[in-house]
């Protein structure tokens, strides 16, 4: 099954995870961080502001207050607020990717987290109360139980690890995400016990 418009691709993890390679990607999601509002208002004001600087200080060649900005600088600094960041910002998304034998995302900001099958103990679809597991108020623990990896979505999938963390996984369409790790996860953990 092919979503176009949501950027998701699913195939029958049962069929794919007995008959095809680890690599075979069973579920696919694509999740652009310009969905999320504060990063689209990020984008816009860094835009507005590096192209102010580059006429105001290049262009116009005022100063910025008292600081005389050497061209070269304030090209620079221009580019980079007005071309750089909103390319970086529009440019990056999360992704999930399903596979036989582990599930990966890849944030795009904080680099790529691999759960192996092995380690999971329990794959539940969560569609509420996210915000009170899944809030800031670990921040300054010395351990965090509860890792959520999300874009603008309150509704993913939890697995339950063997070390008794929790890992959300944010998603467009949680069900059908659900259902591709759930049914890859007991066909491992099946093929594991035999």
């Amino acid at each position: 099954m092919v979503d176009a418009e949501n950027n998701i691709v699913m195939t029958d993890p049962i069929v794919s995870s007995n008959s095809q390679s680890p690599d075979t990607v069973l579920y696919h999601e694509t999740q652009p961080y310009r969905e999320l509002p504060p990063v689209l208002l990020l984008v816009v004001v860094s835009a507005i502001a590096g192209w102010g600087l580059l006429i105001w200080t290049v262009i116009m060649g005022r100063p910025l207050g008292q600081l005389e900005l050497p061209t070269w600088l304030g090209i620079v600094l221009g580019l980079g607020f007005g071309v750089a960041i909103p390319a970086l910002f529009l440019w990056t998304r999360m992704e999930t990717f399903v596979y036989p034998d582990r599930v990966t995302i890849n944030t795009g900001l904080s680099g790529k987290h691999t759960f192996d099958y092995d380690h999971v103990v329990a794959v539940e679809m969560r569609d509420s109360n996210l915000r009170d597991d899944y809030s800031n108020r670990t921040v300054g623990t010395k351990e965090n139980t509860r890792i959520a990896y999300a874009v603008n979505s309150l509704q993913g999938t939890q697995l339950i690890l063997g070390d008794g963390q929790f890992v959300l996984i944010g998603s467009k369409k949680p069900e059908e995400l659900t259902k591709a790790i759930d049914a890859a996860w007991q066909v491992d953990t099946i093929s594991n016990v035999t």
